[in-house]
């Protein structure tokens, strides 16, 4: 009986780890060429499974957001001639990829000068984040490396 109860403690345990978003949240996952995507889903995310499955369909590149090792990221879109530069940091306790202008990591005072974009699910070939600081709501995004 104690083994039985053993074994369901690791099961519950490991489903909550699995279940509430991403566990891996390295700066090395995140470097790359990513393509953007123009699969965007308003209000709260989808499964991550329906997720992956949308991104194996047809879904066409709107632009590129390359993450370098030295901090830097650059957007290219393809409907605005001008390209985004910025630096970005990893906050691994929320899962995040901060967005910044400046170098300086900035205050929750100048929050609107910054973009969190909360990781919800990574690998090596897939991206999907929730933007949360956007005007309309909740946003989900997928990401899909170039």
């Amino acid at each position: 009986m104690k083994k039985i109860i053993f074994l369901f403690i690791i099961i519950s345990l490991s489903l909550v780890q699995n279940t509430f978003g991403q566990i891996d949240c390295e700066k090395n996952l995140i470097i790359g060429k990513w393509k953007i995507t123009n699969s965007l889903h308003w209000g709260i995310q989808d499964n991550i499974d329906s997720l992956r499955t949308i991104s194996k369909g047809d879904t066409s590149m709107i632009g590129t957001i390359q993450f370098k090792t030295d901090s830097t990221y650059k957007i290219t879109r393809d409907y605005e001639p001008s390209q985004l530069n910025g630096f970005y940091h990893i906050d691994t306790e929320k899962c995040e990829i901060i967005l910044n202008r400046k170098k300086k990591k900035l205050t929750n005072k100048k929050a609107k000068e910054r973009s969190n974009w909360e990781i919800i699910y990574i690998d090596k070939d897939i991206l999907i984040y929730k933007e949360d600081n956007n005007p309309k709501g909740y946003a989900t995004h997928i990401l899909l490396i170039n």
